[in-house]
């Protein structure tokens, strides 16, 4: 329990969620790691694996209701639109409601009226690239491809990408 409580404060998010599994697997303080292993999930951005493992306690009545605000945010995160107002109104209704909730629920912010179609661009690679910008005839952008490094001493725990860096490019 402390190693899997330790990775997850060090960020060490995907290491984490195979402790957690582990622990669960052996029945050991199960609603707590299953919370923790959907904690963790959240943070990777995960929220189809988040709903798993929230939904398997959410029910537990000694589950502090911020559960029920985190349950909602992953079933949005995976479409389940109808199931996310029934939490976010059980969150409301344990008295830590907000307006922000509130207003999240008067939204029907669910259908869009817009469609979009994204294209990668030709230098997106499978690992993280964002922010790009352009700036007299060049492209700026940040990614985790890690050229020219030794990958394996340099990777987020979190999610086992290389660390980021800035790259440019002729426009």
């Amino acid at each position: 329990q402390k190693k899997a409580d330790r990775l997850y404060n060090d960020f060490a998010y995907l290491e984490a969620t195979e402790v957690y599994k582990e622990l669960i697997e052996n029945e050991y303080n199960v609603t707590y790691n299953s919370k923790k292993l959907g904690d963790t999930y959240m943070r990777l951005r995960s929220p189809e694996n988040a709903v798993h493992y929230y939904g398997d306690v959410i029910e537990d009545t000694s589950l502090s209701p911020e559960y029920y605000y985190k349950y909602a945010q992953a079933l949005r995160g995976v479409k389940r639109y109808e199931e996310s107002r029934q939490w976010l109104k059980k969150y409301l209704e344990s008295g830590r409601g907000s307006e922000e909730i509130r207003a999240m629920l008067n939204r029907d912010e669910y259908k869009s009226k817009a469609t979009y179609k994204l294209q990668p661009a030709p230098f997106n690679t499978g690992v993280s690239d964002f922010g790009v910008f352009v700036k007299d005839d060049k492209v700026y952008f940040v990614s985790a491809r890690a050229e020219g490094v030794d990958v394996k001493e340099k990777t987020y725990a979190w999610n086992g990408e290389p660390f980021l860096d800035i790259y440019v490019m002729d426009k």
